[in-house]
């Protein structure tokens, strides 16, 4: 998975997780179904690890996309390849790379297949069934060059993907920032997104049961602030459940709950086993645990793509497995 699928599947998650939020169902419903769409198709063709673009000794293979992906796979022979060509659409920022195969003329109608129809035609007119955008996969150009001087010599490679290069001094400027921006993301970042999987872990679920409305129901009473004990200024109170047999001392209550009243004052309460007591219906508190557990654990498998699965896959084709 590329840094960009990467950054289209964070941002989905953000927004899939707007659906945890106390809004209509409506809303939620269209949410999950839009966005969980984008997710989808974002992730469907790095984890299906099929072929995405093959040059070898017979053609051209230009791999399908989801959810057709036999349907809208091409093959491509020598005879028919005149040259290959890199360009850039300007389709987001930055700009979309393709590769595209330049077919001699009166070469056989490639399948379109889902993605390649014919609201694609006005981009590159009908040749555009034989352009796939690099996005989800990496173009290693010079190993594609390699093995066109042996398999297609008379084909050429024609435009390239590499944006120009900076000036010095931003090229050094960046370097520095790069360096800092990987020990942050190496390092810093994984003990970051643990301890919120932690922290969300720990809370989720008696958030949860209180917002299911399982628990015990009592009273919660405002006591008398005291910021010099060990819990500073925090408001407290003391739970205790209807039939007096739970009694929680020095408990707050979760976020969410109406308005606090001063020392003495009483709200209802439902107690699930948790660092808090709840207000009735739970309050806000389950949909913010879970909304970080999302997100921390997207960060957590990104994390894992970017800084584990390279080196382990580079140490993994060095190893000479017995046959």
């Amino acid at each position: 998975m590329t840094s960009r699928i990467g950054r289209i599947v964070l941002i989905t998650v953000v927004f899939l997780a707007v659906a945890l939020l106390p809004i209509p169902i409506w809303v939620a419903v269209l949410d999950v179904a839009v966005f969980g769409s984008f997710l989808l198709l974002g992730l469907a063709n790095p984890i299906s690890r099929r072929v995405a673009f093959r040059v070898d000794t017979r053609g051209v293979t230009l791999g399908g996309v989801f959810p057709r992906f036999r349907a809208s796979t091409a093959f491509i022979p020598w005879h028919d390849v005149i040259e290959l060509r890199l360009f850039e659409l300007p389709l987001g920022r930055p700009p979309t790379p393709y590769i595209q195969v330049v077919r001699r003329e009166g070469a056989p109608e490639l399948p379109r297949g889902m993605g390649f129809g014919r609201s694609n035609q006005w981009l590159m007119g009908g040749e555009f069934a034989a352009c796939r955008n690099v996005v989800s996969w990496t173009l290693d150009e010079e190993r594609l060059l390699t093995v066109l001087s042996n398999v297609a010599p008379g084909v050429t490679l024609n435009g390239t993907l590499v944006r120009p290069p900076r000036e010095p001094g931003s090229r050094r400027l960046r370097t520095r920032r790069d360096r800092r921006l990987r020990f942050l993301w190496c390092y810093l970042a994984p003990i970051a997104i643990v301890g919120a999987l932690w922290a969300g872990a720990a809370n989720v679920g008696p958030a949860w049961s209180a917002h299911l409305g399982h628990g015990i129901v009592g009273t919660w009473t405002v006591e008398p602030s005291n910021c010099a004990g060990r819990h500073g200024c925090e408001t407290l109170g003391r739970f205790v459940s209807a039939d007096g047999t739970d009694v929680r001392d020095l408990i707050q209550m979760a976020p969410g709950s109406p308005p606090i009243p001063g020392a003495g004052g009483q709200l209802p309460a439902i107690d699930t086993g948790g660092d808090h007591v709840y207000p009735i219906g739970g309050g806000y508190l389950w949909w913010i645990m879970s909304l970080i557990i999302g997100v921390a654990a997207a960060l957590l498998g990104l994390w894992t793509w970017t800084v584990l699965v390279p080196p382990i896959g580079r140490l993994s084709s060095r190893i000479r497995w017995p046959a």
